[in-house]
């Protein structure tokens, strides 16, 4: 072999390996995924105000229809602080933090308006969702995105991914990973009046 072989196979053998070291650093000491946690930001003075999946700026507005085939509309909360929660019943840390946001629910459903979106695109059937909350007591709201439209809208590349939203309509924090009912319950404070 000539010496410019020898350097290439070395070179990209190195780059190989840099990622993989790389990507092994990112997952965390037992290999789960570092959770996406996006803090509160000041919309800047100069930032339009059109609506982004971001924090800082005004949630983007959605309709779905949860369990009953009741119309529900992002927009039609404004005035009211709002949690979304993308989630599916085939997710395992979804099922994991399900009875701490029943908990939460069951103790600030009346400030905070809980909507969990479940991704009915990747379920099996409705039924089975029925059936998962009936189960588990779930006795939250659950809108159901058919085609997972509102999760692509709101670039959910995780689930769960939980959004919190402000009375103005202002998404103020963003965390995907699950939530314990202490993480839930400090995360509601940056929305509650």
């Amino acid at each position: 072999m000539n010496k410019k072989v020898i350097y290439f196979v070395l070179t990209v053998t190195s780059v190989f390996a840099l990622g993989i070291f790389l990507g092994l650093q990112a997952r965390g000491n037992r290999g789960e995924t570092v959770p996406e946690v996006q803090e509160e930001v000041k919309p800047a003075a100069t930032r339009p105000e059109e609506a982004r999946p971001l924090v800082g700026y005004p949630a983007p507005d959605f309709t779905l229809t949860d369990l009953e085939g009741k119309t529900v509309r992002l927009s039609d909360l404004r005035g009211q602080p709002v949690y979304l929660n993308f989630w599916a019943t085939w997710c395992p840390p979804c099922r994991e933090e399900m009875p701490d946001i029943q908990q939460v629910y069951t103790e600030k459903g009346q400030q905070v308006r809980f909507l969990a979106i479940n991704l009915t695109g990747t379920e099996k059937t409705v039924q089975g969702v029925r059936e998962f909350l009936s189960a588990g007591g779930y006795t939250f709201p659950v809108l159901l995105d058919k085609d997972n439209a509102v999760s692509e809208q709101y670039q959910v590349r995780a689930i769960p991914t939980s959004i919190f939203i402000d009375a103005a309509g202002v998404i103020r924090y963003r965390y995907a990973g699950a939530m314990s009912k202490e993480m839930l319950e400090a995360a509601l404070e940056k929305i509650l009046p």
